[in-house]
């Protein structure tokens, strides 16, 4: 698991600030043609690092809009997709 914007080891979940209106975040999965060769506890610049030293087959991306204090979507599917 690679460090994260607190410099810890671990997952954060998106948390923009309260109020502070819709946030993005994109997510990448890549489908790579092995395993990279990662250490422990490493920042984002060496994961990429090591994922150009191999064949990706296939890149998906998502990208999520959320923010706090807004009364949520009563039907997800109905939700506007905003994307490229």
């Amino acid at each position: 698991m690679g460090r994260n914007s607190y410099l810890a080891s671990g997952w954060l979940p998106p948390d923009p600030p309260t109020g502070h209106g819709e946030h993005d975040y994109v997510f990448y999965l890549y489908a790579l043609a092995d395993a990279p060769e990662l250490g422990a506890h490493l920042d984002r610049g060496a994961v990429l690092d090591a994922l150009r030293a191999i064949p990706v087959l296939a890149v998906g991306v998502l990208v999520a809009a959320y923010s706090r204090n807004v009364a949520p979507s009563p039907n997800p599917a109905a939700a506007p997709f905003v994307g490229g």
